[in-house]
């Protein structure tokens, strides 16, 4: 390969590694989309260079904007590509509905399911339970770096030391934007889950809010975490192992549907 091809194909992975990261944030964004500069501002990108992205992405429905113009969204076309590689890979999704249902409704808080997605975890689907008050840590389709809330931590708390240290440094930059939590609290909430079997957020995400989850593994390495939140009152810490004992359950039962 010559200097010159060599460079182009740099340049080729580099814009694809921007376009990647512009989908995850607008991903993250939901339905409340995002400006143009708030999309410099979390992906560190140039005015230009993520407006020429933008306009990219949006010639193949990958992105879509508001009537105003001003607000970028996630577009048609990846849900159409969802629907494919869900006909053939595993649709967790669709597996854990009945649980987390169930969850729900037998803890009496807010559900959730989180799943791994390379550094980061993603809500997959939530379930509010019966308490009159509603705990909205996430929204279906808000990411996080790994160690960001109690779901987060669960996850990084399975996985090898190597791959642990990795994901902290990819999440290094992004957690500037948690100024509930730091890399040193996360390191502290992981030996903590690793001794308990299970994952305590207190106020790391949202001060008066906590969490509890459990990661979920397939054939040893975890894919997802099944979480509960509710107000800090409500998941006082008589209440801890009763919960850990639902997500267990659950947990168990997702597992072993897996193929």
């Amino acid at each position: 390969m010559t200097v010159v091809a060599a460079k182009h194909e740099a340049a080729g992975v580099q814009t694809l590694a921007r376009a990647v990261a512009v989908l995850q944030r607008l991903g993250e964004a939901g339905a409340s989309g995002l400006r143009l500069i708030d999309i410099q501002r979390t992906t560190g990108l140039t005015r230009p260079t993520a407006h020429r992205i933008l306009a990219a992405l949006g010639h193949h429905g990958f992105t879509s904007r508001d009537a105003t113009g001003r607000r970028y969204f996630l577009g048609p076309e990846l849900a159409i590509l969802g629907r494919s590689a869900a006909s053939h890979t595993l649709d967790l999704h669709s597996m854990c509905q009945h649980n987390l249902a169930e969850l729900a409704r037998e803890s009496g808080d807010t559900a959730f399911l989180m799943a791994r997605s390379g550094h980061e975890i993603v809500c997959l689907d939530l379930k509010l339970g019966s308490y009159p008050v509603k705990t909205m840590t996430a929204d279906i389709g808000t990411r996080r770096p790994l160690g960001v809330g109690a779901a987060g931590v669960a996850v990084l708390a399975a996985l090898d030391p190597a791959e642990m240290e990795g994901a902290l440094r990819a999440g290094r930059d992004r957690l500037r934007d948690y100024v509930y939590t730091s890399e040193s609290a996360i390191r502290r909430a992981v030996r903590d889950a690793r001794a308990q079997g299970y994952a305590l957020s207190n106020g790391e995400v949202l001060p008066s809010v906590r969490g509890l989850a459990i990661a979920v593994r397939d054939k040893g390495k975890p894919i997802a975490a099944l979480c509960v939140a509710s107000i800090r009152e409500r998941i006082s810490d008589s209440r801890v192992p009763g919960i850990v004992a639902l997500l267990q359950r659950h947990r168990g039962e997702i597992e072993r549907q897996l193929p």
